[in-house]
């Protein structure tokens, strides 16, 4: 009596064989995909911070700070990240204490038109504007070269804080 082998069996552990090796590639090729804390693209960086006590607070955003020469000290930071999937990135941006909050602050991207936007709050180091960014904002900032963030000073001079958008496109992809 000569006895076979089922081919069924063997096919059906190649075929697993196949898609475990299959979902390690995809695996190893969304954990390269995303983002890394340090990461960087031209201007713009990656940072991204674990809370340990509330997970959905942890995660990953891009950043752009505009350095003082003189004291080394930030002069202007945009952090823009996504807080939730699907939803528009937000943008936060910090500029030192010792502007005048009424006029608020403007953003102008190359020669375009400057948008005007009011602050939100005033921390220890510096008072923010928070604004969750629209497709044109997003498209403008992507497509754009430089920018600036308009301020007044406590005398009521208008300052201009210029910053760059090289890297931003590839920043912010790498957050999605």
């Amino acid at each position: 009596m000569t006895r076979y082998m089922s081919t069924f069996p063997l096919r059906r552990l190649r075929v697993a064989a196949i898609l475990i090796i299959l979902a390690l590639f995809l695996a190893a090729e969304r954990a390269w995909a995303q983002a890394q804390d340090g990461q960087q693209f031209q201007d713009w960086a990656v940072r991204c911070e674990q809370n340990p006590q509330n997970a959905a607070q942890s995660g990953c955003f891009i950043l752009h700070q505009v350095i003082n020469n003189q004291n080394n000290k930030p002069v202007m930071v945009m952090a823009i990240g996504y807080v939730r999937d699907g939803e528009p990135p937000v943008a936060i941006i910090t500029v030192p204490l010792g502007v005048r909050l009424p006029p608020g602050v403007m953003i102008q991207i190359d020669q375009k038109p400057a948008e005007n936007y009011s602050f939100e709050r005033c921390l220890p180091d510096g008072c923010q504007i928070q604004v969750r960014m629209t497709d044109t904002q997003v498209a403008s900032f992507k497509s754009g070269n430089t920018g600036k963030v308009l301020v007044q000073d406590t005398g009521g001079q208008n300052r201009a804080i210029p910053f760059s958008l090289k890297g931003f496109t590839a920043a912010l992809t790498s957050l999605k």
